[in-house]
């Protein structure tokens, strides 16, 4: 190995790299610092799950002993369990996957195929998120659920989740779609695919990010 090259393997680092890569310093250090406010609640809770009697009335974030009875209890002595976490999935499962395709749907068509009108659609989803929809619509949710005979039924709670993260969602998604050139959209026009096929096998795969947000 020449003395030059030796020398440029023994390079520290340039100058300037701290310069280049400072937004994505901060960027990832922004992401990082919501991501630890999410999760430590979440590591809180479980960790007080395990948590002795006394331990819980200290107050430390980690336990001096671990205790696991409360979870034989549960599964002992709570007989409804298993339904409950079954209507839990079940309600969850249901209003992901219509509010996924739903926002899906509705956000290629109003970035990608331009409807006559939406811009009107976009305003009326942006007004939709400055009402108090949840409380403002609890009779109209009543009078349709019963109409359609949902009432006390599982299936019942779908539709109103649906409802209500629907707008959020079709925003996101949109954003998202923005972001997928018009040019690749209408190359695969001119090679023949038609708008299902545009939308499945090229804009998808580049919007799986906003479909993983809209899970999340």
């Amino acid at each position: 190995m020449s003395d030059m090259s030796l020398e440029i393997a023994g390079r520290p680092p340039q100058e300037g790299w701290l310069k280049r890569n400072l937004a994505s310093i901060i960027r990832h250090g922004i992401i990082n610092f919501f991501m630890i406010v999410i999760l430590l609640p979440l590591a809180w809770v479980m960790i007080m799950s395990v948590k002795s009697r006394p331990d819980a009335m200290r107050g430390d974030f980690w336990p001096r002993k671990f205790d696991f009875t409360t979870y034989a209890y549960v599964f002992q002595k709570i007989e409804t369990l298993p339904i409950n976490m079954w209507n839990s999935i079940y309600v969850t499962a249901g209003t992901v996957l219509l509010t996924t395709v739903c926002a899906v749907l509705a956000g290629y068509a109003l970035v990608h195929m331009r409807p006559k009108g939406g811009g009107i659609v976009v305003a009326a989803l942006l007004a939709s998120l400055y009402f108090p929809t949840r409380v403002v619509s609890i009779i109209s949710i009543y009078e349709i659920q019963n109409s359609l005979g949902l009432i006390n039924s599982t299936m019942g709670l779908i539709l109103p989740y649906v409802t209500l993260n629907l707008a959020i969602s079709v925003l996101i998604m949109r954003s998202v779609f923005q972001l997928v050139p018009h040019e690749v959209i209408e190359a695969a026009k001119v090679d023949g695919a038609g708008p299902w096929r545009t939308l499945l096998t090229i804009a998808l795969p580049m919007a799986r990010n906003g479909i993983v947000v809209i899970f999340i």
